[in-house]
């Protein structure tokens, strides 16, 4: 991706799934799981997506010179929104 990606890649979207039971460390849940998408060099927009104990977590990581990610999130809202309703809640 590195080497290719100024010509030919702008956004990276990953899906990890995660543990679908929740995880404990000394005695103590973890209660969320927050995923980041690390941006490579030419490479503006990276989206994760993670799966933690029957939740599900979005992150968008930009470049500094992406000036229109409120866009996106908004993009990111309208669509949860409307799977919301598809899925009936």
């Amino acid at each position: 991706m590195r080497r290719t990606a100024h010509r030919h890649i702008n956004l990276f979207v990953t899906n990890v799934p995660g543990p679908a039971r929740p995880l404990w460390l000394a005695g103590a849940r973890m209660l969320d799981a927050v995923p980041v998408a690390p941006l490579t060099a030419d490479v503006p927009v990276g989206v994760a997506a993670l799966s933690y104990a029957g939740t599900l977590a979005v992150s968008v990581n930009v470049d500094a010179a992406v000036t229109d990610v409120d866009i996106l999130a908004r993009g990111f809202d309208r669509g949860f929104t409307d799977l919301g309703v598809t899925a009936g809640r």
